[in-house]
């Protein structure tokens, strides 16, 4: 914390000086909004680096283990990856914007794999009404955890 909150004081010392960044943008809010304080910047800061940490390499393996399991999913994602690089120039090897719109299979992979095992716990709701499910009731007023996923992971599954 103690490095974010000087990264911040740095900031706020030389504010003519843009980096481009995400606290670059948080610090112009700060300008117009009480409630952002530096503090709230570097918790806020952890927080994203925190969450990143865990989330990235949990999804990735998570994908990589269900594209596995699925060989015919691994030739369609090669083939749609090789098709970009054939009709590229062959001196420019950066990603656009029209190669990643173009990726119709590949966003299909990933929506399937945040579906499937999600590495957020849930979302949290709040019983606006007795909700009665299966001979047992929810109160109005508790607060529900919904774990989304799970709806999709069969007795089966290895997930």
């Amino acid at each position: 914390m103690k490095i974010l909150k000087e990264m911040i004081e740095e900031r706020c010392a030389s504010p003519y000086i843009s980096h481009g960044d995400f606290l670059d943008y948080f610090l112009e809010d700060m300008k117009r909004e009480a409630f952002i304080t530096e503090d709230f910047l570097a918790f806020v800061m952890f927080g994203l680096l925190f969450a990143t940490f865990e989330s990235i390499p949990t999804m990735i393996s998570l994908s990589l283990k269900l594209i596995m399991e699925h060989p015919l999913v691994l030739q369609e994602l090669k083939d749609e990856h090789e098709a970009i690089m054939r009709n590229r120039d062959t001196s420019n090897f950066t990603l656009t914007w029209e190669d990643y719109k173009s990726m119709t299979f590949t966003n299909h992979v990933i929506d399937e794999t945040l579906r499937m095992a999600n590495v957020g716990m849930g979302n949290f709701r709040k019983a606006l009404e007795d909700i009665k499910i299966k001979g047992y009731t929810i109160p109005v007023g508790w607060t529900i955890l919904v774990v989304s996923s799970v709806a999709h992971v069969g007795v089966k599954s290895n997930i």
